[in-house]
C-alpha cells in the first residue's frame, strides 16, 4: 500500500484555496497518511494560534499514522547538506526518508476546522 508523508508549515496560515480539492483527494485515495510527531505539534500550535478547537486537531491526526522521532533522526536532519533547509524541513524530510514515503502532501492549507 502506498504511503504519504503528511507535513505542516503552520506558519503559512489555515486555509489556502487547493485546500478543498486536498481533502477531496484524501478521502478518495487509498494511501496511508504517514507523518512524525512534529505534525502533531504544529497543527496544535496553528489550532492555538487561530483560535480553532483542539478536538478538531485530534479528529485530523486520527487519519494520519504518526511516528516518534528518536536521537538518530535529530542527528541526520541537522547534516542534510543542503543549506538553505530550514530545521523543521530537515526534520520532515528525515522523517520521510526514515517512514520510506512514496511521496509528500503538505497540509500548510489545511483547515483544522
Amino acid at each position: 500500500m502506498e504511503s504519504i508523508l503528511a507535513e505542516t508549515g503552520a506558519q503559512r496560515g489555515v486555509a489556502r484555496p487547493e485546500s478543498e480539492a486536498l481533502l477531496t483527494w484524501l478521502d478518495l485515495d487509498s494511501a496511508t497518511l504517514v507523518s512524525s510527531d512534529l505534525l502533531e505539534a504544529e497543527l496544535r500550535r496553528l489550532a492555538i494560534r487561530e483560535g480553532l478547537d483542539q478536538a478538531d486537531v485530534t479528529a485530523l491526526l486520527d487519519g494520519v499514522s504518526l511516528a516518534a522521532l528518536d536521537r538518530a533522526v535529530f542527528r541526520n536532519a541537522g547534516l542534510l547538506p543542503m543549506p538553505y533547509l530550514q530545521t523543521l524541513d530537515a526534520l520532515h524530510l528525515e522523517a520521510a526518508i526514515r517512514l520510506d514515503a512514496d511521496g509528500q502532501v503538505p497540509c500548510s492549507g489545511v483547515s483544522v476546522s
